[in-house]
């Protein structure tokens, strides 16, 4: 009985040790994971433990997932929860986005709040009135 339990037994990943298997930092690994977390949704109880002293250990099946997804972000220029949800769909090809980039990240378009558009409407109302009474006092003071 004890042998079967051996044998069945999976072998658990610390964070430094997933890390050193994906060749990314632990940091990397940290942020990765939490990703794949939210997206499992509270669900991922039989492929993430707790071991001694608190360290997290994770399953072969989540480093596989991480790493697979990692590859496919760099592969196709995308982030990794973008190519983490592509997986999720079937492994569909990630369209990539469209957007400003900032060191490489590609920084999709965020639609505007009605609510910021009116206050940055007010600020450049107010700034044109400010412009508008500095130039006239500036006028008034030359023709005095």
């Amino acid at each position: 009985m004890v042998a079967s339990w051996h044998q069945n037994r999976q072998v658990m990943y610390t964070i430094r040790s997933a890390a050193a298997k994906l060749g990314l930092s632990e940091d990397q690994v940290r942020r990765r994971l939490r990703v794949v977390l939210r997206r499992l949704d509270g669900q991922a109880g039989a492929w993430v433990a707790r071991g001694p002293h608190g360290q997290l250990l994770l399953a072969p099946e989540i480093v596989d997932l991480i790493g697979a997804s990692e590859s496919k972000a760099r592969q196709d220029g995308v982030t990794f929860a973008a190519a983490l949800a592509a997986f999720a769909q079937g492994g569909a090809s990630v369209a990539k986005p469209e957007g400003k980039s900032h060191n490489g990240a590609k920084l999709a378009p965020r639609p505007e709040n009605p609510d910021q558009a009116l206050a940055r409407a007010i600020i450049l109302g107010a700034i044109i009135v400010a412009i508008g009474m500095i130039l006239g006092l500036t006028i008034l003071g030359i023709l005095l």
